[in-house]
């Protein structure tokens, strides 16, 4: 069964939640077409990570992130807290539904 939309709120502990699921959930033929979660660079680098890490991570596996917010800006991963979305590039037909309109973006 395919994920849709992935959530995550581990406080800081994101990439290690990432890089230990990314076996099961994004080598699969059906990843996720959008994941969120809470991006705090303080707490990345207190728990021994750079923040930049995180985006790296997204961007391999085939994501691109965003500030979840309107215009959806590109983060900026060294800086502050931020609601990030990253949503899926690559499966684009079944992904269709949870991706947003620039329409919408740009209310």
């Amino acid at each position: 069964r395919c994920v849709g939309a992935l959530k995550a709120d581990v406080e800081g502990f994101e990439l290690y939640a990432f890089e230990g699921g990314k076996e099961v959930l994004f080598k699969q033929k059906c990843r996720p077409c959008v994941v969120f979660f809470e991006h705090q660079a303080r707490l990345v680098r207190r728990h021994g990570r750079h923040p930049q890490e995180v985006g790296e991570l997204f961007k391999k596996m085939g994501y691109s992130c965003y500030i979840e917010n309107k215009r959806m800006e590109k983060i900026d991963w060294l800086t502050g807290f931020r609601d990030v979305e990253c949503v899926n590039d690559e499966d684009h037909d079944r992904c269709k539904p949870f991706r947003r309109s620039s329409e919408e973006i740009n209310k």
